[in-house]
């Protein structure tokens, strides 16, 4: 998650741009990618968004839109 965000959304993983909501910091980890793979979808996105240090929306209703807000 933390590649895709550098790479693909420009974003830098820092406490400190993070604070400015300019950049990402990743909690609640480690947890293992066949771990992940093990929770179903919804819970997955809850965790992504939580470990960005975002909130999860209330509610999820599978149109591949937008997870949670940051």
């Amino acid at each position: 998650m933390a590649k895709r965000l550098r790479h693909e959304c420009k974003l830098h993983e820092d406490h400190k741009l993070w604070l400015a909501n300019r950049g990402f910091v990743l909690r609640d980890l480690p947890w293992t990618e066949e771990k992940l793979r093990k929770i179903p979808p919804f819970e997955f996105e809850n965790w992504a968004v939580i470990a960005l240090g975002g909130v999860p929306n209330v509610t999820q209703v599978g149109d591949m839109g937008i997870d949670g807000r940051m």
